[in-house]
């Protein structure tokens, strides 16, 4: 009796731990947002300081506070946030199958993007790998797991097509059916910026009713050096692409086709301004 107590206390406490500790749908999706994602929309918003070429569709983005979103991301020069709805049904095997999936990091090579300037694809990620740490970035295979981890730190490198070679660090959290992922570069992009400075955190949170994750991305880099240098040679657009690529490549790593749904945004409307919100 003794044990069959403990055991049913130590359930309610993990129950309670996936119900309190992590972010619910409501703080980070409005009303409007859920409906629309439920439709099958990806809802996408940009932000880039100085505003070249005036794509911005925001002004100012404020990103949804959470235990894990709590730092100032006005500090931030480049912002873009991404929300979806992803059906996905889980049980214990496609659980594990999204888990290696996320954490497989050569699976990063070969991610493509739609140039909105150039009119076509190209490839975004020429190279990745898992490596030891931040401070070796010799490759290691990636790991295939047979459980599903409360929490996992791992390293890989990648080969950027415009920004060149990174370590980043990786923490994946899984919350009963839900997840949180966040990549953190280890180093700076000579000389523009540094350690920390760019970085993606996702939330894949799942409801059991409608069979599927409440999905949020976002990108956020840092620009100490050379911001106007850099408007002059881009604009928010490359920053979408991105983030558009990285929803669509770890969606196609799960089993889901998405990638007609690679731009962001279409040319004719982008260049009429109408996805401003100002």
């Amino acid at each position: 009796m003794k044990n069959i107590i403990c055991a049913f206390l130590y359930m309610t406490s993990v129950l309670f731990l996936f119900s309190e500790d992590f972010v619910k749908v409501e703080e980070i999706f409005s009303k409007e947002d859920i409906s629309a994602v439920l439709k099958g929309d990806i809802l996408i918003r940009t932000y880039f300081k100085t505003n070249p070429g005036n794509f911005n569709t925001h002004l100012k983005i404020e990103v949804p506070a959470t235990k894990w979103t709590d730092e100032d991301y006005s500090k931030y020069e480049i912002l873009v946030d991404e929300k979806a709805f992803i059906p996905y049904e889980i049980n214990e095997e496609t659980k594990l199958k999204f888990y290696n999936a996320l954490t497989s990091y050569s699976k990063l090579k070969g991610m493509v993007y739609y140039s909105m300037n150039g009119g076509e694809i190209k490839e975004l990620i020429l190279d990745a790998y898992r490596v030891k740490s931040e401070n070796n970035n010799k490759k290691i295979d990636d790991e295939t797991y047979n459980e599903v981890k409360e929490k996992l730190t791992g390293y890989f490198y990648q080969e950027d097509n415009k920004f060149g070679k990174f370590i980043f660090r990786s923490d994946f959290n899984n919350y009963g059916n839900s997840f949180f992922l966040s990549n953190v570069s280890t180093q700076g992009i000579f000389p523009i910026n540094g350690k920390g400075d760019y970085k993606t955190i996702t939330f894949f949170i799942y409801d059991d009713e409608k069979k599927g994750f409440f999905y949020y991305n976002l990108f956020a880099m840092r620009i100490k050096i050379g911001l106007d240098l850099l408007a002059k040679k881009t604009n928010v657009t490359l920053f979408s692409s991105r983030v558009r690529a990285v929803t669509v490549h770890l969606i196609n790593l799960i089993g889901l086709d998405w990638s007609n749904r690679l731009r962001p945004f279409e040319e004719e409307k982008l260049y009429k301004g109408l996805y401003r919100t100002y």
